[in-house]
């Protein structure tokens, strides 16, 4: 859970990062990941 949080982290924080193009593509597509699975758990919440 904690790893998961610092991911999250990370994906907000990336344009102040130093990291490699293609590791800041794998923070951003597990971003967008995190969107879509929460906008799915709200839309079910409100069905």
């Amino acid at each position: 859970m904690a790893k998961q949080f610092v991911l999250e982290k990370e994906c907000w924080n990336n344009k102040n990062t130093q990291y490699k193009e293609e590791h800041v593509n794998l923070i951003f597509l597990y971003c967008v990941f995190l969107y879509k699975n929460m906008r799915q758990q709200v839309l079910q919440i409100f069905q």
